[in-house]
């Protein structure tokens, strides 16, 4: 998907919270791609300033309580219990994948070394 040189950064990101086993809770943001000059890099800035969404999911005869934020700050969870013997799991799954970084990498190093080996050259003159 990469329009020539520059890294393009594809992120998704699920989150699920168990009870007793049982699915309460579940945030799913979908893949998304950010490329130099993309629609998706020019709207991650007023994505960041959006409000937050709170979900919140009380269970077990609101004995237990799982609020969870996604807004510009991430992702914020808040889990209580007061219940015994209540098993609470909570899993996340982030998938990030940076295709053309080494690429990046190699052309940023070679430019820095470039530019110091014609700064060392000048002082030798």
């Amino acid at each position: 998907m990469s329009t020539g040189s520059g890294m393009v950064v594809n992120f998704s990101f699920q989150e699920a919270t168990y009870v007793n086993h049982n699915l309460t809770q579940s945030i799913v943001v979908p893949t998304m791609t950010i490329s130099p000059g993309s629609a998706s890099a020019g709207s991650a800035a007023t994505q960041v300033s959006a409000p937050s969404q709170v979900v919140q999911s009380v269970v077990n005869n609101n004995m237990t309580s799982v609020v969870s934020s996604l807004g510009g700050g991430g992702v914020t969870n808040h889990i209580s219990n007061t219940a015994n013997n209540t098993l609470v799991q909570q899993v996340i799954t982030a998938n990030i994948g940076i295709t053309g970084l080494g690429q990046t990498i190699q052309q940023s190093v070679a430019s820095t070394v470039m530019s110091r080996v014609q700064a060392a050259t000048t002082q030798f003159r």
